[in-house]
């Protein structure tokens, strides 16, 4: 699944191009991580998402990241990332770094919710993980 099929499944759900990170295109096992936070209002979705765009706009350059895409569904006021890394230790250093934690910090009073799943796959591809994520949410749903 592409990310425009997860798209066309969901007509109102939009994601970014994925943006590459240095360790992309290894054929190794990575680690995928699926963020999903649910936000109160329209005016802090707005913001949250403008503050995950300058993340993702200087992604290129993160140690050991394979990639990240973001996503929103503006009418249920959710949005998150789709990202991979080549460790666990990778991905634990961005989530504790000063950039995550402060933006994680600015935002958490308009956060409801927040799930953070991770699985590893055994070679990437970005349209795997897209159907992987459609089929997480498939059976939360059901």
């Amino acid at each position: 699944m592409r990310p425009t099929d997860i798209a066309l499944t969901n007509p109102v759900l939009r994601t970014t191009p994925w943006q590459p990170g240095p360790a992309a295109g290894l054929e190794i096992p990575v680690l995928v991580s699926l963020t999903d936070f649910h936000i109160d209002g329209y005016r802090d979705l707005l913001r949250v998402a403008r503050t995950a765009l300058r993340i993702q706009r200087d992604w290129a350059g993160r140690e050991g990241s394979v990639g990240l895409a973001l996503w929103v569904h503006p009418l249920r006021k959710r949005l998150g990332s789709l990202s991979a890394w080549e460790s666990e230790d990778d991905y634990r250093r961005w989530v504790g770094s000063s950039e995550h934690m402060t933006a994680v910090q600015c935002h958490r009073d308009h956060m409801q919710r927040l799930s953070s799943p991770i699985w590893w796959v055994d070679r990437f591809d970005v349209a795997e993980a897209w159907h992987e994520v459609g089929r997480r949410w498939a059976l939360a749903r059901s």
